[in-house]
């Protein structure tokens, strides 16, 4: 396990959070299974996917269960420790996708004109005016932060240089005004750098408290690619924006922005009235 874990990090340039995950995923599946790694076959998969389904497990897990596996045993595979994947032939459950929740314009002003506290009012501009995920923004360092720019390491270490919007940064710079020391950008009362829980945590009770909504790093995220993408931006651009590898993932938006365009015109067109 200690080896896959190295293989996850610099082989394949995961994130700690992810990494965690599929370790976690991996040792779930052999206390379950109580099998050695080449005694497993397509049954115990299936096993274990019915299991997990009896346990009320979301799809989208057990899908992220099934990857962590598959690479387990792609990296077995690769070092000569397994001869074959039983996963190869596994047919996965179907993840309904549902579309990325999003705040008005208005709504985001609210909540980052609401706050006080200078980290938290800052947290919250960078993950709505650079598109940031949460892992993206606890991985900032004081380096990274450059006059007009944002160096920003993604998803397998890809690293995208975004603009930094003057509002974001005078709010950056008031906050970095009380800070004497380099490294992490944002940390918590003891001196460390904040966790994705801890982002999560302070999105959620701001939201709580200031728009009574429930809403997460990602909910910011998804609001500026449909902010940006509703006053005009090219697609293309939205996609090197928030740093995904496929423009399928970006695409996500423009049904968001159809579904929008669908419930405004069945309010106002004639014939949909009574």
């Amino acid at each position: 396990m200690k080896d896959f874990g190295n293989y996850l990090s610099f082989s394949l340039g995961y994130s700690n959070h992810t990494k965690r995950a599929y370790l976690g995923d991996v040792k779930q599946f052999f206390s379950i299974c109580r099998k050695k790694v080449e005694e497993v076959r397509e049954g115990d998969i299936e096993e274990f996917i019915f299991h997990l389904y009896n346990k009320n497990i979301s799809t989208s897990t057990i899908l992220r269960k099934l990857s962590a596996l598959s690479t387990f045993y792609r990296f077995l595979i690769e070092t000569g420790k397994a001869e074959e994947n039983p996963l190869r032939l596994i047919a996965r459950p179907k993840n309904k996708k549902n579309l990325p929740s999003f705040l008005s314009v208005d709504e985001v002003f609210s909540l980052i004109d609401k706050i006080e506290n200078k980290r938290d009012k800052a947290i919250v501009e960078l993950l709505y005016s650079c598109g940031l995920r949460a892992f993206e923004l606890v991985s900032l360092n004081i380096e990274d932060i450059q006059e007009n720019t944002v160096r920003v390491k993604g998803k397998g270490g890809k690293e995208r240089i975004i603009p930094l919007i003057d509002r974001a940064r005078k709010t950056l710079n008031s906050y970095l005004r009380e800070r004497k020391d380099k490294g992490a950008l944002f940390k918590n009362r003891q001196g460390k750098r904040l966790t994705t829980r801890s982002i999560q945590n302070i999105i959620k009770k701001y939201g709580l408290s200031m728009l009574f909504k429930n809403i997460s790093p990602h909910t910011l995220r998804h609001s500026i690619a449909t902010h940006l993408l509703n006053s005009g931006v090219d697609i293309r651009i939205i996609q090197e924006f928030l740093g995904h590898t496929s423009l399928k993932s970006t695409e996500r938006y423009t049904h968001l922005n159809l579904k929008e365009l669908l419930n405004e015109y069945e309010k106002a067109h004639p014939l949909c009235k009574k």
